[in-house]
């Protein structure tokens, strides 16, 4: 069981932050969930810096979850950064976003997605989703440690 560190997840529609904090909570999972509105942000939150700085308050993710289209640093340019980073290189990448088309799919699989999902049309949907998402990642499946000391480049330009 993978119960020692956070949740991400990368979203910038305030609905869908909702769907998910809604599902998360009837899960009951004791890993603290945090939430950042584009991919910016999460580079910011994986390296620990500006409001990010305090690993009390934002301990390391052992699973991403993250949106695709969004303003700023968009999904697509997150995960091809994060798979950059020798630090991160091992961080479960879980795509969830309202796209179904296949050239995303492909495209997010190429960039080093561990897994596609297309956002359900309904709560309960959402909540089935989240559960088999989170059952495998968190209760059945194997996680890698991180690196030692990794050396990290900038973040790409907004």
């Amino acid at each position: 069981m993978n119960q020692d560190g956070a949740i991400l997840l990368v979203e910038d529609s305030p609905d869908d932050v909702y769907l998910f904090e809604r599902a998360y909570a009837k899960l009951g999972l004791r890993n603290p969930l945090k939430v950042v509105t584009s991919g910016e942000d999460a580079i910011h939150y994986l390296k620990q810096e500006d409001l990010y700085a305090d690993p009390g308050q934002f301990p390391f993710p052992v699973l991403v979850f993250l949106d695709l289209k969004m303003r700023r640093l968009d999904g697509f340019e997150f995960l091809a950064w994060l798979r950059q980073q020798p630090a991160f290189s091992h961080l479960p990448v879980v795509v969830l976003t309202s796209s179904p088309y296949i050239q995303d799919v492909t495209r997010a699989y190429q960039a080093g997605a561990n897994s596609f999902i297309t956002k359900p049309n309904s709560p309960e949907g959402f909540d089935q989703a989240l559960k088999q998402v989170t059952d495998f990642w968190l209760m059945i499946g194997s996680l890698p440690v991180a690196p030692e000391n990794p050396q990290m480049p900038p973040a790409p330009p907004p």
